[in-house]
């Protein structure tokens, strides 16, 4: 197959379908907007040629769209010109604006989308405009996929097809995380010595509700007053307000502000987590929480619609009120005191992303989806 993905080139889990394909013997091609201000400095596997259109990320959501809404009919020129000479069989777009919304104009077929979680259980319901592109985008896409049941749902509302919709996971690659990784290194380096870790990967944004997991610190530390607290991370919108709390609480000494790492890295950062804490607003299927289940550790999760299809409090995870620090302490001192109820929740967790979010079993699906369709054409 000939495959032009719509999508940010280096954004992490959308290289690894860039790999999975690209390993299969096809040709894969990447229509990516900017990625200046992406500060993950990830390259696209060998033999993926990428091709940047004239979109300008500025800083701000709303000012960002409004710009690139105006330049949209310079980029659309140049993106249709890029699909003629590239002659792909098929177009997948990842996340609905902007690469949805490009791939619905394009109106070139077979054409694919995989929103993400925000795109439906945030940004259209939120937002008048984006609710009329995610509308759009879905009702010209061939086929579309979800990483979760909850975000299915989300799609269904705002008119994507049931028939045309499939469930297909980012997925945990076993090969990087998996129980035998280990972390001894990582943990002298950091001068962690036997002391409890627990760690929180997400991005320092509104919507992951780090002022959570850093209200909760001062409770933990009641307990465990050598517990420490690691905050690796990506986007760092609220990291000053963040550090505001931590040094109004007085913690300090045990928080360490990571930044970004790179994914070859990540296993030996839940190797040496006692506790993954992963607390949004809103969220879809967070493979950084998969991620560290597979290395067996335990996790700490909100009580979201993505939890209800195969996430069960006390069995493979704890799961607590959305934005309750007092909550989100108590579900970590549980599994620091009881070494029964962390072995059931290391096994379950285990178990579960190996039942269901295996990278390679899922790509595979996509594979069978994308020929199906393409036959069809």
């Amino acid at each position: 197959m000939r495959i032009c993905y719509l999508a940010r080139a280096n954004q992490f889990y959308f290289v690894r379908w860039y790999e999975y394909f690209t390993r299969r013997g096809h040709q894969v091609y990447v229509l990516s907007g900017d990625i200046s201000h992406m500060n993950r400095n990830l390259a696209v596997p060998a033999g993926v040629e990428v091709y940047f259109l004239p979109e300008k990320k500025l800083k701000g959501q709303e000012i960002s769209f409004l710009y690139n809404l105006m330049r949209l009919p310079l980029i659309m020129s140049a993106l249709k010109k890029i699909i003629r000479n590239l002659a792909p069989d098929i177009i997948h777009a990842h996340q609905i604006t902007p690469s949805g919304l490009w791939g619905a104009l394009s109106n070139f077929h077979p054409f694919i989308i995989t929103p993400i979680g925000s795109d439906v259980m945030v940004h259209a319901r939120e937002n008048f405009f984006y609710k009329l592109i995610t509308q759009y985008a879905l009702r010209k896409a061939d086929l579309i996929t979800s990483d979760s049941f909850a975000l299915r749902d989300a799609i269904f509302q705002f008119g994507g097809s049931q028939e045309k919709t499939h469930i297909i996971q980012n997925g945990v690659d076993f090969s990087v995380f998996n129980p035998n990784v280990d972390g001894h290194e990582l943990r002298e380096k950091l001068g962690l010595t036997s002391s409890p870790v627990i760690l929180s990967t997400r991005g320092i944004t509104p919507l992951y509700n780090i002022d959570c997991i850093v209200k909760a610190i001062p409770r933990v530390l009641c307990s465990f007053p050598d517990a420490q607290f690691l905050f690796t991370y990506v986007m760092e919108d609220s990291l000053y307000s963040v550090e505001e709390l931590v040094t109004k609480l007085g913690v300090e000494n045990p928080v360490k502000f990571i930044g970004a790492v790179d994914y070859e890295e990540m296993p030996y950062y839940h190797s040496i987590a006692d506790v993954l804490v992963s607390v949004p607003s809103s969220d879809s299927s967070p493979c950084s929480v998969y991620e560290a289940m597979a290395c067996r550790t335990p996790v700490v999760v909100s009580d979201l619609p993505w939890t209800k299809h195969f996430m069960k409090n006390g069995q493979n995870a704890m799961i607590v009120p959305v934005n309750s620090p007092a909550a989100t302490a108590d579900a970590i001192l549980k599994i620091l005191h009881n070494d029964q109820l962390k072995s059931k929740l290391v096994e379950g967790g285990l178990s579960t992303v190996k039942k269901y979010v295996d990278y390679q079993k899922n790509m595979e699906m996509m594979e069978n989806l994308m020929e199906n369709i393409i036959r069809k054409k």
